[in-house]
């Protein structure tokens, strides 16, 4: 199932800088199934088509930074007949759509969800865009006529279409064991996310947070507590998480166009994300600062938990301390905590070092579960260094690790190139996807203090602010660098 549209376009602004363009459009249809036999009762299809105006209301009035939502709703209401009271097609506002579940009378029969879901999956389909996001909302008490065809077989042919399936019960009656195993089989997985109670108070604004795809959340940036990120800083995280998200949902880790998105949601596969932070004389502790600020952006636009994304943290200078570890299964504030906490080292750089003591993290990751480090530094390793880059790569290599990296690249350093080469050595291929070149920090951030006039001028500064990845005539794909052949 396609998410959403995401058009990043690389715009050349001579030959050695790039801006983002972005352009972000979420579809979403969502099918409210009601349940209206005779053992739900007259008054909980009462309850039901309250709860459908309510949540209409709240989702059609959804806003998202930099987010073009685009949402159209249906209805149908059945007992041991189906009724379509409003469909796609026939969308035309909301006013419209409240006239058509207002006007919905109770049919009292029995209970035969099959049709209904047959229904509501014909309608998905024939009615509405392939690249949007399809919700059926099941709103029911889980009893089902005893000649009722299986509604665990209507429900698997929905999924197999990436039609995701919210099931609600009605009251106890749903959660009695096999109802409440019914509705955890009719629903999408996991069943924490799509299994709810209409009885929770919470649960309209749980049913929104799942409707709102992470993937959204990340891309659009909400802001931040303690942290004023200039535009840059946005379009740059955005762009980040584009990249991981677009790789790491795509079946067969093929990517697609960047016009388009994968066939899965973003947020089905787990991750192992461990950041590797340079915390070296040549960063300040000013600057320190706010790479910790950095990451802190980024964690709060991650959904870190046991089952999704863990989170591990690596500081490093001339001495490599492991901050977060995967084994603890921090939680997004834990991580924030730590990172808060860390100390400025200042010494030389490390890099070889650090990059092997994240390759001993991951050695805690899950079977299977994909692997991700993010290493922020601003100058070459240091030659002191016992361990080489070459063999903490390649050990990153064989344990299949994907390296992002972010580098701080000071132009007027004579040795700006020679470490460009070090960075575009580090990073995974291909270099568009996971190198990130900034030509200072103060890029990253805006002071909070700083006036209208001096956010306005890093605006403008800011799309000029990333350097693209080497010629292929200056990196490892044509040759020998680092004493490695390009094996990789």
């Amino acid at each position: 199932m396609r998410n959403y549209l995401l058009n990043w376009h690389i715009v050349s602004l001579g030959s050695r800088h790039f801006s983002l363009v972005k352009s972000l459009v979420d579809l979403k249809q969502v099918v409210f199934i009601l349940d209206s036999s005779e053992s739900a009762k007259n008054k909980l299809f009462q309850q039901e088509k309250i709860f459908v105006l309510r949540f209409s209301t709240q989702l059609s009035m959804l806003k998202i930074t930099g987010v073009s939502l685009k949402i159209r709703m249906a209805a149908l209401q059945y007992s041991s007949s189906v009724s379509v009271e409003h469909s796609f097609v026939g969308w035309k506002d909301l006013d419209l759509f409240h006239s058509k579940i207002n006007a919905m009378n109770y049919i009292g029969q029995g209970t035969f969800t099959s049709f209904a879901i047959t229904n509501a999956t014909q309608m998905l389909l024939k009615e509405t865009q392939k690249e949007a996001v399809r919700i059926a909302v099941l709103l029911t008490d889980g009893v089902d006529h005893p000649r009722s065809p299986d509604v665990i077989v209507a429900a698997e042919e929905a999924k197999r279409h990436s039609i995701k399936i919210f099931t609600v019960g009605l009251s106890d009656v749903s959660f009695q064991r096999e109802s409440k195993e019914k509705l955890q089989a009719i629903a999408s997985s996991p069943a924490e996310r799509f299994v709810h109670s209409m009885e929770d108070p919470k649960l309209q604004e749980k049913l929104l947070k799942e409707m709102v795809s992470p993937c959204l959340l990340m891309l659009a940036g909400h802001q931040m507590q303690h942290t004023i990120f200039n535009p840059f800083m946005n379009d740059l995280i955005r762009f980040f998480f584009y990249q991981m998200t677009k790789k790491r949902s795509c079946t067969e880790k093929k990517l697609v166009d960047d016009s388009k998105e994968c066939s899965h949601s973003c947020n089905q596969t787990a991750l192992e994300l461990v950041f590797v932070i340079d915390s070296s004389e040549s960063v300040g502790p000013e600057n320190f600062k706010v790479i910790k600020d950095l990451v802190n952006g980024v964690v709060d636009r991650t959904t870190v938990s046991w089952s999704s994304t863990r989170v591990g943290v690596v500081l490093y200078s001339n001495i490599n301390i492991v901050v977060v570890d995967l084994k603890q299964e921090a939680t997004a504030d834990e991580v924030k905590t730590a990172i808060n906490a860390m100390n400025y080292v200042g010494e030389g750089t490390y890099t070889g070092s650090a990059i092997e003591k994240a390759n001993q993290v991951f050695e805690a990751a899950r079977p299977g579960v994909r692997k991700v480090a993010v290493i922020i530094t601003d100058g070459q390793t240091d030659t002191r260094d016992v361990v080489s880059l070459e063999s903490a790569i390649l050990k990153a290599n064989e344990s299949q690790i994907e390296r992002f990296v972010i580098g701080i690249v000071n132009e007027s350093d004579p040795n700006s190139d020679d470490f460009k080469r070090e960075l575009n050595f580090i990073a995974s291929d291909p270099d568009q996807v996971y190198m990130f070149l900034i030509k200072d920090f103060k890029t990253l951030i805006a002071n909070g203090q700083a006036g209208a006039s001096t956010r306005a001028q890093t605006k403008k500064e800011s799309s000029l602010a990333i350097s693209p990845p080497l010629k292929p005539s200056d990196t490892r794909r044509s040759g020998t660098i680092f004493g490695l052949k390009n094996s990789f």
